[in-house]
């Protein structure tokens, strides 16, 4: 199992909810080439050949985990209120 610092999993997880690098970067208070080398260092620890896949890595390691804030996503069949208060399905 590949090791990731714990500023390479944020990084990752940004770059699966599908963050361009001037994105994240500002996000993680790094500059743009920053964000470029250390997705470079993460690309070569996980053996992938792209973002894509260095994203798709993330999500077989955390398929029930929403990137951006860690909350595991509700379910299609659950209900969704929507401003009036009714009750429908999500789309």
């Amino acid at each position: 199992m590949t090791v990731l610092s714990a500023r390479e999993q944020e990084l990752l997880a940004l770059v699966a909810a599908g963050l361009a690098n001037r994105a994240i970067a500002r996000q993680l208070h790094y500059s743009e080439s920053t964000v470029k080398n250390a997705l470079t260092r993460i690309l070569n620890k996980l053996g992938a050949e792209s973002r894509t896949a260095a994203a798709a890595y993330w999500w077989r390691q955390n398929p029930d985990t929403c990137p951006e804030c860690g909350a595991a996503p509700r379910r299609r069949d659950q209900p969704n209120l929507d401003r009036s208060g009714g009750n429908r399905l999500r789309p």
